[in-house]
């Protein structure tokens, strides 16, 4: 769900821009955000935000939500890197055996995997798996949960860069969730200690996918290595990790550390701070899925 998954020649780029449209128009960005939470987004603290230093005259820039210049830049990135991040999902989607390969031997990430393995082939082992494509699974809908000694110490949505509108009130449901569900699958894992994504929804949790307790599982919203492993030492080298990296607490820090409720979870409540520079990376594919809308639209009039 990166850039890294697929290939970005030109085809998948004129794709990602109709993705993209597609996501736009079933989602129009007037309606995106409902009124209340606007309204509370003007009396936020908005301090740790960075002032763009990307703003410019970009198409997807031009939308007006609100009148404060900052907290509509930040609405209008939020949306359009949102809906991004959902475009890279379903352009992994494929439908027969040479798109399956057309996709795998154009991705960065595979090929760096490659030559892991080659480095590494006693530990990194690479597999093909082929699953059963399901639209259900949105990024605002998945959530990491990491198991340390058997236990689920933190849970995190998926994607650290996205604000969700109205995800953060639903957490404390999301967490319980969770748990009840975490409780009937853990007896078939044959770990204690990994991470698991957790796709949840109205009427469902699912299982998406599992990881290994490692630094190549990437920590989303977490940062603590502490309250990753819920407070244990499990591999008998937190301190001097701690050390290395000049991370210290005072007693009164690790006594409340011990004393927290795990899991902790972790839900973005306002948005990311650089999101508007962010979202201006993309430039290249919104420009060209505005002019994509522009000339449908001009197809449309001269069609009537």
């Amino acid at each position: 769900r990166s850039p890294k998954d697929a290939g970005f020649d030109t085809d998948y780029k004129n794709r990602m821009a109709q993705l993209l449209l597609k996501h736009m128009s079933e989602h129009p960005i007037q309606e995106y955000y409902s009124q209340a939470e606007i309204e509370t987004m003007k009396s936020s603290d908005l301090s740790n935000v960075q002032r763009p230093t990307m703003m410019g005259n970009e198409e997807w820039q031009k939308h007006k939500l609100v009148d404060d210049e900052l907290l509509n830049s930040l609405l209008v990135a939020n949306y359009h890197s949102n809906l991004y991040y959902q475009a890279l999902s379903d352009i992994l989607c494929v439908q027969n055996g040479a798109e399956a390969v057309q996709l795998l031997t154009r991705s960065e990430r595979t090929y760096n995997d490659l030559i892991y393995e080659g480095k590494y082939p006693e530990t990194w082992k690479m597999q093909i798996i082929l699953r059963q494509w399901d639209r259900r699974v949105r990024l605002d809908h998945e959530f990491r949960v990491f198991v340390s000694c058997g236990t689920i110490s933190a849970i995190s949505q998926y994607n650290p860069y996205s604000y969700y509108p109205g995800l953060y009130n639903e957490k404390n449901e999301i967490r319980r969730r969770i748990m009840e569900y975490h409780d009937l699958v853990a007896p078939s894992i044959p770990y204690q200690t990994y991470v698991i994504d957790y796709l949840v929804t109205e009427d469902t949790v699912k299982v998406i996918e599992l990881n290994p307790f490692s630094n190549t599982t990437g920590a989303c919203l977490l940062y603590d290595r502490r309250t990753l492993q819920a407070g244990k030492d499990v591999w008998g080298d937190l301190e001097e990790w701690e050390a290395k990296f000049g991370i210290s607490y005072s007693p009164s820090e690790l006594q409340e550390s011990e004393n927290q409720e795990f899991p902790v979870i972790r839900i973005r409540e306002t948005f990311f701070p650089s999101i508007v520079d962010y979202c201006a990376l993309q430039n290249e594919t919104l420009r060209a899925t505005y002019e994509l809308q522009s000339q449908n639209r001009s197809l449309q009039s001269n069609s009537f």
